[in-house]
């Protein structure tokens, strides 16, 4: 099984994607996936993870991976540093700490126009959305390509 944990605050614009995605993925009803929208409270969700064990958890937040709108990049979770998590209250490397270890966790980052509050999903982000529910049903999420941190110097 697959659970997805849509993560953001649905009244600060862009920052709602990971909650659209889940509302989107629970109502397609896909066998084998339970979507979950925790908004800005991931950790209330441990306990239901620990309790159904998924094979694999899928996060979907709004990430400033400082990339153009709307890019959609899978983040490693040994590599959360170099990103910033939209706003909830603990930090996702944290969490990830709190599940059992033979979770596989895989983390979709959407890059952010506008998460200002009251501010609405722009259409790149609405885009992407679209995209990463689409590569959720059909099961492709490996093929989004890896976040990297740009590592030069300034």
């Amino acid at each position: 099984m697959i659970m997805i944990w849509g993560i953001g605050n649905v009244f600060h614009g862009d920052d709602a994607a990971g909650p659209t995605v889940a509302e989107r993925i629970a109502a397609m009803s896909i066998p084998g996936v339970l979507s979950v929208n925790c908004e800005t409270t991931p950790e209330n969700y441990i306990g239901l993870a620990k309790k159904r064990m998924p094979e694999m958890l899928l996060i979907v937040d709004a990430l400033d991976m400082g990339l153009p709108p709307g890019s959609i990049r899978r983040v490693d979770p040994k590599d959360c540093a170099g990103v910033s998590f939209s706003s909830h209250g603990i930090p996702v490397p944290l969490l990830l700490e709190l599940l059992p270890e033979n979770i596989s966790v895989r983390i979709l980052g959407i890059q952010p126009a506008d998460a200002s509050p009251f501010s609405e999903v722009s259409p790149s982000v609405a885009e992407a959305i679209d995209t990463v529910c689409a590569l959720i049903e059909a099961e492709e999420t490996e093929h989004i390509p890896v976040y990297q941190e740009n590592l030069s110097p300034r």
